[in-house]
């Protein structure tokens, strides 16, 4: 970990820590920000399917609903709205961190 890293850190936990989280708490939220936003990052870099490929893992779920079910009826595959899918995942990250904070 370069400075770099611990400055994103400091920046992170002190305004967590402003909003009253601590200890353990305030942790578990700094690594749940921060590995969604790189699991974001990896999973939208690397994760870059045409069109037909996500037509075609459509229905492959599609064929095979039984293990997939929710996976299937939801789209995820053919989902590539990213921006969306990071803020509303960020909101429910943020609203369930409030919810710690006796705010």
């Amino acid at each position: 970990m370069g400075p770099n890293f611990l400055a994103w850190m400091e920046f992170l936990q002190s305004g967590l820590a402003r909003a009253g989280l601590t200890g353990k708490r305030l942790n578990a939220a700094t690594w749940a920000l921060y590995n969604h936003v790189m699991g974001a990052t990896a999973t939208q870099s690397s994760l870059q399917l045409s069109a037909e490929e996500a037509r075609l893992g459509q229905e492959y779920l599609e064929s095979r609903r039984d293990p997939y079910a929710t996976v299937a009826a939801n789209n995820y595959i053919s989902d590539v709205d990213w921006d969306t899918s990071f803020t509303v995942g960020l909101d429910l990250l943020l609203d369930g961190i409030e919810s710690q904070t006796g705010s």
